[in-house]
């Protein structure tokens, strides 16, 4: 799985901050709307998660956390 937080560090920053919000959403509660946190931060920060390559990312990361750590869900 190829996931595009490393290629540059400015322009997938916010990609990984709001990666982190939803895995500790996942521990927390393990239940996340990802289109719902996205649009919350969305209105502090437009800019974040500005295309659907990176809402892929956070769909595919979120799948594999649940199948290594949630699967019993």
């Amino acid at each position: 799985m190829y996931f595009p937080i490393f290629r540059s560090g400015t322009k997938y920053s916010g990609l990984a901050c709001v990666l982190s919000i939803l895995l500790d959403r996942m521990e927390e509660e393990s239940c996340v709307i990802v289109p719902l946190v996205v649009g919350s931060i969305k209105s502090v920060e437009p800019e974040i998660i500005p295309n659907l390559e990176q809402y892929r990312c956070l769909y595919q990361v979120i799948q594999k956390y649940i199948e290594r750590y949630h699967s019993w869900l």
